[in-house]
């Protein structure tokens, strides 16, 4: 499943070309990192505290879940 995710992410230099051809000039960016306090679900909120993926609402609200067909 992660590997199929990480498929569909664009790279950060394809988001660049896209935000370039379409009129936008990035003129900073900064790197984030999953920290313990995360309330937002995505893919990799549960770094921290693996345990969330068992319930299925959770999972529900993670489209790399929510899209898996296993």
């Amino acid at each position: 499943m992660m590997s199929k995710t990480i498929h569909r992410e664009n790279s950060y230099e394809v988001m660049l070309q896209a935000a370039a051809q379409n009129g936008f000039a990035i003129e900073c960016t900064e790197k984030y990192f999953v920290h313990h306090g995360l309330t937002d679900l995505f893919c990799y909120s549960g770094k921290h505290n693996p345990e969330i993926y068992f319930d299925p609402s959770v999972r529900a609200s993670i489209s790399a879940f929510a899209l898996w067909p296993g």
